[in-house]
């Protein structure tokens, strides 16, 4: 399904006869960044990820729903970007109606990476722990997940920083009351696409004076900027 056009207006997405909302900034400074991220954990958790004594294979979220367990906290995630109170769900059929649609274990992996994708989330990556052949093996393999997890840390790019960049870092200044009726992939678009046009200036520059075509070629801010 392409969203592009709606990701770039921020018009809400029709998804099998239910709206899904993009809230703004300040929809969700008023959630809290916290909660906010809590409520996200649905579409995001793999279900491989949730240690079930049965074969996960072919499951969803869908399979492992019942009144008391999961889905109050499906339903809380749901209502913050369909902005419904009311929801029925069938348990026999495992089905969510909302609105004037459904989700089931069929429809809910799109349904979700909507969700991520006006977000700018994604899945983790489930990286399977591999047989060694030595306790030294897996020691080495350990310290190594350990670095990377340092790594990636360190690295982690707040969100702060992102609207910072989108306020002063582009040609012109962007009031913050603009930014806050911004949704987080918007956000993201404005900070990825400052910096793409910065780095293709300095490359551009570097590239007059050493004559280094490899450089710029394809690699132009407006290749770079293309939403996909």
């Amino acid at each position: 399904m392409d969203i592009r056009l709606q990701l770039i207006t921020q018009q809400p997405i029709i998804f099998n006869k239910i709206k899904i909302y993009q809230p703004s900034l300040s929809e969700i400074l008023e959630v809290g960044i916290e909660e906010y991220n809590y409520q996200l954990l649905p579409f995001i958790v793999n279900i491989e990820t949730l240690n079930l004594p049965i074969q996960t294979g072919e499951l969803s979220i869908f399979d492992v729903l019942t009144m008391e367990n999961n889905l109050p906290i499906l339903l809380t995630a749901i209502k913050q970007f369909c902005r419904l109170d009311e929801m029925r769900f069938d348990e026999s059929l495992k089905r969510l109606y909302i609105d004037n649609g459904y989700l089931d274990k069929n429809n809910f992996k799109e349904f979700s990476d909507i969700i991520l994708k006006i977000n700018s989330k994604e899945r983790p990556r489930i990286e399977k722990i591999p047989k060694f052949a030595s306790e030294k093996q897996r020691e080495i393999w350990d310290k190594i997940q350990k670095g990377r997890k340092r790594k990636e840390s360190e690295n982690q790019l707040h969100l702060f920083d992102m609207i910072n960049v989108c306020e002063f870092g582009g040609e012109y200044h962007i009031p913050m009351s603009e930014i806050m009726t911004w949704s987080l992939w918007r956000i993201s678009n404005c900070y990825k696409t400052i910096l793409s046009k910065s780095g293709y200036k300095d490359s551009f520059d570097i590239f007059l004076v050493s004559g280094e075509k490899e450089l710029i070629e394809n690699k132009h801010w407006l290749e770079q900027i293309k939403v996909n």
